[in-house]
């Protein structure tokens, strides 16, 4: 096999996000939460005018999300504690040997260098649960 990443301007067929919950990185400050919400529902919405959008959802925030982004955005529920998913989630790679078939790189997700105020253990599964 010859995997390699295939560059970020390439056609592909949908776009992985992950859908915001309270802990220490959405912060205290309730209308900086609405607002945080506010913007991954824009963003995702925007998203799928082009392409379909998957949301990985924390079972704590499925009621939320499903009010906020509607039936045009596919929900999956998985236990996440960050919700940035280009931290935690895999990297797609493509094999130029077999075409059409596609890999994942799961990356050790650690929160950032581990800062005393990071919370990861969920979140680092959520590169596998993608793949």
């Amino acid at each position: 096999m010859s995997w390699r990443m295939p560059a970020e301007t390439i056609e592909h067929e949908r776009t992985w996000m992950a859908f915001p919950r309270p802990g220490v990185t959405l912060g205290d400050d309730a209308a900086s939460a609405d607002e945080a919400y506010a913007a991954w529902t824009a963003v995702a919405h925007a998203v799928a005018e082009f392409e379909p959008v998957t949301m990985v959802v924390d079972p704590c925030e499925t009621a939320r999300a499903r009010n906020l982004l509607g039936s045009g955005i596919e929900l999956l529920e998985a236990p996440l504690d960050e919700f940035w998913m280009r931290d935690v989630g895999p990297t797609f790679v493509v094999d130029d040997e077999r075409p059409g078939v596609l890999g994942a790189v799961d990356w050790i997700f650690n929160g950032w260098g581990a800062p005393a105020w990071a919370e990861w253990d969920k979140s680092a599964r959520i590169g596998a649960f993608v793949a």
